[in-house]
């Protein structure tokens, strides 16, 4: 079983960034895990982590420990998904207005592993915007 890892550091935060390559999507939830909307996020996500593990690495980070990425990636929410590819923050457009991260709890494991597959796809070509499989 595919785990999602919690990044203890901001040097670990980096290093899965870059350790994705251009091929794997880091996808990582910012979150403050005592929340009940940020531990029902972590369910989903143990879900879907072996299921999507072909192109996807799944992390965790407390943002109540790690502070560092706060104030930079505005980081308020109890859960925060963001996505990663190359190095780069590819942003995801659900029809939220917000592209930025994905501030919802993604309560289906199915329309979790089609964001992600959207956004890896979409990565893969090169886009830095990609558009939601649909609007939420």
């Amino acid at each position: 079983m595919t785990a999602v890892l919690p990044l203890p550091t901001p040097w670990n935060v980096d290093q899965a960034i870059v350790a994705g390559g251009d091929h794997h999507l880091v996808v990582i939830r910012f979150g403050r895990p005592s929340s009940t909307a940020c531990a029902a996020q972590d369910r989903v996500l143990a879900a879907v982590a072996e299921q999507v593990a072909s192109f996807a690495d799944v992390y965790t980070v407390d943002i109540t420990r790690v502070t560092e990425f706060n104030a930079e990636y505005q980081l308020v929410n109890d859960t925060s998904i963001m996505f990663f590819f190359a190095g780069r923050h590819i942003r995801c457009d659900c029809g939220t207005g917000e592209k930025r991260w994905i501030s919802w709890v993604v309560e289906s494991e199915e329309v979790l592993k089609e964001i992600l597959e959207t956004v890896w796809r979409g990565a893969g070509y090169g886009l830095e915007i990609v558009d939601g499989p649909e609007e939420y």
